[in-house]
């Protein structure tokens, strides 16, 4: 099942949404996004943690992906 994480959940205001295959790869996207568009430069833990949090299982007939 692909995994959807919409960054706002975790960065108020934020309407990117990212889509993946599993968590690695929605990690690696979650956290290119981060760096270009906050200027986090380091991922901490807690931020981590906040992230893989909000990791959700994509439903069906949902809305093409903006980060394609």
């Amino acid at each position: 099942m692909n995994k959807v994480l919409e960054c706002g959940s975790v960065v108020p205001g934020c309407r990117f949404v990212i889509h993946a295959d599993n968590d690695d790869e929605l990690m690696m996207k979650a956290m290119a996004h981060a760096r270009a568009e906050h200027g986090i430069e380091r991922m901490s833990e807690q931020l981590k943690a906040r992230m893989l949090a909000a990791i959700r299982d994509e439903k069906l007939g949902r809305a093409a992906p903006q980060d394609a």
